[in-house]
């Protein structure tokens, strides 16, 4: 599975260099975030070999994210008596992938509103 995680990324890359529209066109942010979820699963030399990046492009990136950290997203606070945690709930598992690079995986049992929540405010945020 390991392997097959740097594969797909490494695919990502490849199809990205084959359509951008000149050799000097910016790493797409949402490429970015694909390779820095590689750091800690792999070496970071392994990383750049595999995807053809540059080792300061890789630690350029990190730095980046690091300074926008803006992955939590604060859901708007619900009134008590307006959701039932009893009912509803469903077990799920979601993936959202924004254009921007943002990525939120949610699984397990939710209930509708907050996920209503969770969308709107992401949609809030431009993502």
């Amino acid at each position: 599975m390991k392997q097959h995680n740097l594969q797909i990324i490494k695919e990502e890359f490849e199809s990205w260099r084959e359509s951008r529209p000149g050799i000097k066109s910016p790493t797409p942010d949402y490429l970015k975030s694909r390779a820095l979820s590689l750091v800690g699963q792999y070496k970071k030399q392994d990383i750049c070999r595999a995807l053809n990046i540059n080792h300061r492009a890789l630690k350029s990136w990190e730095r980046e994210i690091s300074k926008e950290d803006n992955s939590f997203v604060t859901l708007p606070p619900t009134e008590s008596s307006s959701v039932d945690l009893s009912s509803n709930a469903s077990p799920l598992s979601i993936k959202i992938r924004t254009p921007q690079g943002f990525e939120c995986d949610l699984s397990g049992t939710i209930q509708p509103i907050y996920l209503a929540q969770l969308l709107e405010a992401l949609s809030e945020r431009g993502a």
